[in-house]
This record gives structure tokens, sequence and C-alpha cells, in this order.
């Protein structure tokens, strides 16, 4: 018997990979992953509205050395009323 369809939520979907971005101390390599599919996910939805870097002092302290702040640290949001 076929299971029920799921629908997620994109504003559940954004902040789990907001959470990522910001907090994830793997390797550099996993957040343009993220970022890709995010992306892809508010444009395919027309809800995209861009995304900040973040700065430094808004890193958790684990996050904030050389290895793993770069431009991957980010925060995108989507389109009021999206």
């Amino acid at each position: 018997m076929p299971r029920p369809k799921k629908t997620v939520r994109v504003e559940e979907l954004l902040d789990f990979a907001n959470d990522i971005l910001e907090r994830s101390v793997d390797r550099s390599e996993v957040r343009p992953g993220v970022m890709t599919f995010i992306e892809a996910i508010l444009m395919r939805t027309d809800q995209y509205n861009g995304y900040r870097l973040l700065k430094q002092e808004e890193l958790l302290p684990s996050t904030r050395d050389a290895r793993t702040a770069d431009d991957t640290r980010r925060r995108y949001s989507m389109k009021k009323g999206g």
C-alpha cells in the first residue's frame, strides 16, 4: 500500500538550511551543497529573497576560526508572505 505524501513547509527547510550554514563545523565542501539545495527550493517556489553573509560575531565560537569562517556562512531569506 502506498504511503501518503507528506508536505514540508519551505520555511522549515529554510530554517534547517540556515542552521547548517551557521552552525556546521563540517568541512566547507558540505555547505555549498546546502546552499544549492535551498536556493533551488526558494527559486522554484518563487520565494527567493537573497542572502547575507554572517559577521564573525554572529557565529558560534566553534565556527569562527579561519578554517570554517568563509563565504558559505550565510543566512537566506524568503519573500514576505511566501
